[in-house]
């Protein structure tokens, strides 16, 4: 990961912060930012996600840690229900997909509201204006 960058904002520090302020590990962190980052980069244009990850150095290798859900199957209920329903819907598809990885992280799917959120506070700073806006952007589906 690129430590630091002229903006002062950097993928190092996201995951210090999430970690310290959710009690989370670091593998933790960086997998949810890396899963909260990839849903941003299939929501935007290239453009947009380009931008991004000039703002914010690290972006993409974070996205290299988030895990891989392909071979998980459901256990039953809403789950499945929810994995039958994401097929119709990219929408859908895309939430579900990320709350199999915070579960595959070993993370409630009640942490993806805590993650977007700490990532926004990160991000609400002059120089995180843009990524802010990008990330928010990008992480609709999820949000509303």
């Amino acid at each position: 990961m690129q430590q630091s960058t002229s903006s002062g904002l950097n993928t190092a520090d996201m995951v210090a912060l999430l970690s310290d302020s959710l009690s989370v590990d670091t593998s933790q962190a960086s997998g949810g930012l890396g899963s909260l980052f990839n849903l941003v980069k299939n929501n935007v244009s290239s453009e947009q996600f380009s931008q991004l990850s000039q703002a914010l150095p690290g972006v993409d290798s974070l996205i290299d840690q988030m895990p891989d859900i392909s071979k998980l199957t459901s256990s039953g209920g809403v789950s499945s229900l929810l994995d039958k329903a994401s097929q119709y819907s990219d929408s859908l598809k895309a939430v579900n997909d990320v709350k199999k990885q915070f579960e595959a992280l070993g993370l409630s799917p009640d942490m993806i509201s805590n993650f977007i959120s700490t990532t926004q506070q990160y991000l609400n700073t002059e120089q995180g204006k843009e990524a802010r806006s990008i990330f928010s952007q990008g992480i609709n589906k999820l949000i509303g």
